[in-house]
């Protein structure tokens, strides 16, 4: 690249496809650097973005601009989305808009009130706690070492189904807006009694 620099085509909070040339990766921009590039690969700007290298969360810093091939969505778009889903779950946070709950409709935003359990087909329990607009689940597994279970965690939508995989966008557990969880087909779903 030749004369001056043009305006930088990536934004903080962007998740992009991107490649070192032998690998592709996705993640999401910490750091955009107005020509920060300007010893790899001609004068260019740069970005840190955290991507999963490995198995592992990294930060990979100085990433030319050239490498990044597409933008997959911004930070704003993201909120967007989640203000949306946020709205459509408050719809049902009054008891005028609940349904009776049946088995085999399995969770949902619209169940009423009380305590549930799911089952998964990998073996993995779930308890689901709904009074009013709060809804919590926690992880009930007895056998599973490596995950930490007990906590309970606010659930901002839910669509938990029988014969279907388990969907959940919960409150975040780590750096962003939220946690998604889609679990392994969902074999059964009850409702439990707590005193």
């Amino acid at each position: 690249m030749n004369g001056k620099l043009g305006p930088m085509l990536y934004k903080v909070g962007d998740i992009v496809n991107w490649s070192d040339g032998t690998e592709k990766h996705v993640g999401e921009i910490i750091i955009a650097d107005f020509g920060g590039s300007l010893e790899m690969l001609g004068k260019q700007h740069s970005y840190d973005i955290r991507s999963v290298l490995n198995g592992k969360p990294t930060l990979v810093k100085h990433i030319p601009e050239a490498w990044i091939k597409q933008r997959l969505s911004t930070k704003l778009e993201r909120q967007k989305g989640l203000e949306e889903l946020r709205a459509k779950a408050a719809h049902f946070d009054d008891d005028a808009s609940r349904t009776e709950f049946d088995p085999e409709d399995g969770l949902n935003m619209a169940t009423p009130d009380g305590y549930y359990e799911f089952e998964t087909y990998s073996g993995s329990r779930y308890q689901v706690a709904i009074h009013g607009k709060n809804r919590q689940l926690i992880r009930k597994n007895a056998t599973a070492a490596m995950r930490q279970d007990g906590a309970a965690i606010e659930i901002i939508y839910m669509e938990i189904i029988p014969g279907r995989s388990g969907y959940l966008v919960l409150e975040p557990l780590g750096e962003g807006e939220v946690t998604t969880r889609l679990t392994s087909q969902v074999v059964r779903v009850w409702r439990i009694e707590i005193s």
